[in-house]
């Protein structure tokens, strides 16, 4: 089974991913500044880190014939937990020197949510739209993008780690690859039907 992943073992600088994320971070700075609303740079990154942690997966899959999820999660939460919790705590002491105290109560409520990495379900819940200028924004509205992403990588390993199991049997790479494409056109299909029905909540 390793071998059928031995591509992945290799380890090598990417320098085009580099640029790849400049242009994505660019398409952000750009749109929130100038254009005034939202670009596609966002899903630059998510596409990147999708690549970047599923062949993550693939290449301890071809070095010890396991993903050992346990240890991919523990190291998102170390790369991630210690400036994420440090932004939420910085933002909580500048909001009460600086936010009216009729926002503390929703501050705090949306401080639990962006801490739970539930941000985005929180907004959806609230259909809270992200480019309205007529309401005042949430100092944790910007973590729905991070709460998007850990939910990802939670999900990621149990994905990859189904279409492994399947793989195994069969002894080939095509059920790996069925079970993610089966899970992409899922998430694509749901996506094009929320956005039909509810646009400010997709």
């Amino acid at each position: 089974m390793n071998g059928l992943f031995r591509p992945y073992a290799s380890r090598y600088y990417r320098s085009d991913i580099q640029g790849i994320r400049a242009v994505g971070a660019l398409l952000i700075l750009a749109y929130h500044i100038w254009g005034k609303s939202v670009s596609g740079g966002v899903d630059v990154f998510f596409v990147v880190s999708g690549f970047l942690m599923t062949s993550l997966l693939l290449r301890r899959c071809a070095e010890s014939g396991a993903i050992a999820p346990l240890q991919f999660w523990s190291g998102i939460v170390r790369r991630v937990a210690p400036s994420a919790y440090l932004v939420l705590l910085g933002t909580l002491v500048c909001g009460y020197f600086f936010l009216p105290p009729q926002f503390w109560l929703v501050t705090v409520n949306e401080l639990l949510f962006s801490a739970a990495h539930l941000e985005n379900f929180q907004l959806m819940r609230l259909s809270v739209d992200y480019l309205a200028n007529d309401q005042p924004a949430s100092p944790y509205q910007q973590f729905w993008a991070l709460s998007v992403q850990v939910q990802f990588y939670f999900l990621l390993p149990l994905i990859i780690g189904l279409g492994l199991f399947f793989s195994r049997r069969r002894k080939s790479l095509v059920p790996l690859i069925v079970t993610v494409a089966v899970f992409l056109l899922a998430s694509f299909a749901y996506s094009l039907v929320a956005t039909g029905q509810q646009a400010v909540s997709a």
